[in-house]
C-alpha cells in the first residue's frame, strides 16, 4: 500500500501545484461513510449505472430509506473487513466536504480463493429474483476469484 500511496500522493501534488487548487488526500474514517456513500449514490444515478442497482437496490421506491440502509450495510463490511478495505478520499480544502473518494482492497496473501465467501444476495428479499441476482453476482466476482491468487489490490468503487 504505501508504495500505491507515494505514487498516488507524488500525481495529486504535482496535479494540484499545476492547478493551484487546495485537495487533500486521507484515508477515510468509519465517521466519513454517510458522505462517502450518499456521493457514491448520487454519482452513480446520474447517469444511471444498472450494475450499481444490482449491489444496492431502491427499495419500494424509498431512494432515503434505501440509501440509509446502504450506509448501514457498508458502515458494518467496512468495519468488518479491516485492514483489507480502504477507503481512499480527496478532500477539497476550501469547501471542506469529499471531492472524489476510492474504495481499494489490499490482499497479502495467496489463498484468496481458499477463504473465498460464499455469495448470498441477502439484499434482495427471498425468491426468484433474489437466486437470480445471486448467480448473477457469483458470475461476476468469479474471474477475480480465479486470477487473484497472489497478493494484490483492487479497486472496486471511484467516485
Amino acid at each position: 500500500m504505501a508504495a500505491i500511496n507515494r505514487r498516488t500522493l507524488s500525481s495529486f501534488a504535482h496535479y494540484s501545484r499545476l492547478r493551484r487548487v487546495k485537495f487533500s488526500l486521507e484515508l477515510a474514517k468509519e465517521d466519513d461513510l454517510p458522505e462517502l456513500i450518499t456521493e457514491q449514490w448520487e454519482a452513480f444515478d446520474n447517469p444511471p449505472q444498472g450494475i450499481f442497482r444490482l449491489f444496492f437496490p431502491i427499495e419500494d421506491g424509498d431512494w432515503e430509506k434505501s440509501l440509509q440502509r446502504s450506509i448501514e450495510d457498508q458502515r458494518t463490511s467496512f468495519i468488518r473487513e479491516q485492514p483489507t478495505v480502504k477507503w481512499i478520499k480527496v478532500m477539497d480544502v476550501e469547501k471542506k466536504r469529499i471531492a472524489a473518494a476510492a474504495k481499494w482492497y489490499f490482499f497479502d496473501n495467496a489463498s484468496f480463493l481458499a477463504k473465498r465467501p460464499t455469495v448470498e444476495v441477502d439484499w434482495y428479499p427471498e425468491g426468484v429474483i433474489r437466486n437470480l441476482l445471486t448467480q448473477a453476482v457469483k458470475q461476476y466476482e468469479q474471474p477475480r476469484h480465479e486470477m487473484g491468487q497472489r497478493p494484490h489490490e483492487r479497486k472496486s468503487i471511484l467516485l
